[in-house]
């Protein structure tokens, strides 16, 4: 798997059950292939979000997708602005950004890095 770097931005790390947070990520493909984009087939990589529980544990691992808007051709950037929806029980959870080439693998059994970021739900 291609390596990348994420930068996710959110505006307010708290929000309320069963709602959703605004996400705006600027993602750069740093690695050597290109990222089929949504129209693609098996392969086509997505933006995905993993919930964890605070701890870390592992909650669902295919909580949101999110398909870029286009290909990435190496040294290409792309941003994309999103809504994530909430749990619906209150808590502290952890959200786990990165890539996934559908049907094939997230981008960090590659070896490439992940991004988490605590959020309490009310």
């Amino acid at each position: 798997c291609a390596r990348r770097s994420v930068a996710p931005r959110l505006p307010a790390w708290a929000a309320k059950a069963g709602g959703a947070v605004a996400i705006r990520v600027t993602i750069t493909n740093v690695g050597s292939a290109t990222w089929p984009a949504a129209d693609a087939g098996p392969g086509q990589v997505n933006f995905g979000v993993q919930l964890l529980e605070g701890d870390g544990r592992l909650l669902v691992r295919d909580h949101h997708r999110v398909p870029l808007p286009g290909s990435v051709a190496p040294g290409g950037v792309t941003r994309l602005d999103f809504t994530c929806p909430m749990p619906s029980a209150p808590g502290r959870y952890q959200l786990k950004f990165g890539l996934v080439a559908e049907g094939v693998a997230w981008f960090e059994a590659g070896g490439s890095a992940t991004l988490s970021h605590a959020i309490e739900v009310d």
